[in-house]
């Protein structure tokens, strides 16, 4: 299979291409009951049509992939954090404790990281990841408070 070409950073046309190569162009079209090919044209800039949203969404929805979502967030200023599974705490203490975990983790790790001077792209990464669990974690706390764990 071709590789898609390369688009310009930050542009609409890249978190397609994004989003297509985290799905799998293959699975995409399989489960769109269309060619490779067809997708392969449909995300080239330098051809006429758009995909369209009820699309992208159809597809996010099925494949949990939330490269689109994320594009969409960042360009409105937000962030999309997952929401997490509400797990019952025995009480708000318990999920207040959890949540001052992840932050203290969260900070200690971008301390660490940034300790010479320069921070990896490997500790980016994982910092990246902590600092969403970190607010996956918030976000479990405000849905528990709310009588969202199921109880």
């Amino acid at each position: 299979m071709p590789r898609l070409k390369p688009r310009p950073i930050g542009s609409s046309h890249e978190a397609l291409a994004r989003f297509f190569e985290a799905i799998g162009i293959k699975r995409a079209a399989d489960f769109e009951d269309k060619s490779p090919s067809t997708i392969y044209n449909e995300l080239n800039p330098d051809l006429p049509g758009e995909i369209s949203f009820a699309r992208v969404a159809r597809l996010t929805e099925h494949f949990r992939d939330l490269t689109a979502a994320d594009f969409l967030a960042r360009k409105g200023g937000a962030i999309v954090v997952p929401l997490p599974v509400v797990a019952a705490a025995e009480d708000d203490a318990t999920a207040l404790v959890a949540s001052a975990k992840a932050s203290a983790d969260a900070i200690a790790l971008g301390w660490s990281a940034r300790a010479d001077g320069v921070i990896t792209p490997g500790e980016k990464a994982a910092l990246k990841e902590n600092i969403r669990r970190a607010v996956a974690s918030f976000v479990s706390l405000d849905l528990w408070l709310d009588g969202e764990n199921g109880e």
